[in-house]
């Protein structure tokens, strides 16, 4: 390579994405749709890391070559290595579902449900591969089929701290007819959901309280999945209260984040206005096929609004 090297390569990775995160957009977008999702992720496993090398070359390349480059781009060595050395993993890493879990998964399903079941892989997998000594922490369980879900994937290996009311209003009594359910408006849930999950192993404790008195006692959290808080007073006081210890490489899954699309109302777009203003700490992972749910991967712990 000689002095005159052309330096478009090193300017096109400086822009806002880089060959590594085009390839983990893809990776994301491929994975767990079919058996052929193997050897796309071995292809793009290898291409990443040719990627990653390349960078590095280019990085430590006689700089002399490049020195009106390094002028105008004095943050750019820094910024390169910070994506080099990246903690966490991609979502949805491999993960084979044996016999033992089809089984559970089957009596998983069976459970009344408002949307965990049109993201049961998303629970399964986020729960399976949740960071070590972090907790899974669920806010708004109805009646446990999301709770199965995390409780099968997470095969007892972190605490699983689930919060709602468990107090049956009349629209979530409308909803159980649906599963032939007669839930009458005021019922304690609380045993239903017990009921729902006595075969499923675990350690997890429930907390019965209104969403504005939820609060969190300061662990980490390595996930956390939220189907309460879709208005600003609700999503407020979640973020103040539990995004602040969601540790970086953990996940989030939004229930309600497109939720605005079907209501068109301006307070239901309180999570989409927040995640797009705090994308260096939250990278959207992917939306459901059929519903208004998002996932979410912590890139950078959130310290709290300024």
């Amino acid at each position: 390579m000689s002095n005159n090297f052309p330096i478009s390569a090193l300017q096109f990775a400086s822009g806002k994405r880089t060959i590594c995160e085009v390839l983990r957009e893809i990776n994301d977008l491929h994975q767990g749709q079919s058996k052929e999702d193997l050897k796309i992720r071995e292809l793009l496993d290898e291409a990443i890391s040719m990627a990653k090398k390349m960078s590095r070359k280019l990085l430590h390349y006689n700089k002399k070559a490049f020195s009106k480059f390094w002028e105008e781009n004095p943050n750019y060595e820094k910024d390169l290595n910070r994506r080099l050395d990246l903690k966490y993993k991609i979502a949805f890493e491999k993960f084979a579902f044996d016999e033992k879990y089809k089984q559970s998964i089957k009596i998983a399903d069976r459970i009344p449900h408002m949307g965990a079941k049109n993201i049961q892989e998303w629970l399964l997998r986020a729960a399976h591969f949740v960071p070590e000594k972090t907790a899974i922490v669920e806010i708004g369980a109805w009646l446990g089929s999301g709770t199965a879900y995390l409780l099968i994937g997470n095969d007892s290996k972190n605490k699983i701290f689930v919060y709602d009311h468990f107090f049956a209003n009349a629209s979530e009594a409308e909803k159980a007819k649906r599963f032939k359910i007669d839930l009458k408006p005021g019922t304690d849930t609380l045993p239903i959901v017990r009921d729902n999950l006595k075969k499923f192993k675990g350690n997890i404790t429930f907390i019965k309280e209104k969403l504005l008195d939820m609060e969190w006692g300061g662990d980490p959290i390595g996930l956390l999945v939220d189907d309460v808080s879709k208005g600003p007073e609700a999503w407020n006081h979640t973020v103040k209260n539990f995004l602040p210890h969601v540790v970086a490489g953990g996940k989030i899954i939004l229930m309600d984040y497109f939720y605005f699309e079907k209501t068109e109302r301006p307070h239901h777009k309180t999570q989409y206005n927040f995640m797009q203003k705090h994308k260096k700490n939250f990278r959207f992972l992917r939306r459901s096929a059929d519903g208004s749910e998002a996932m979410f991967l912590v890139l950078k712990k959130f310290r709290g609004e300024k």
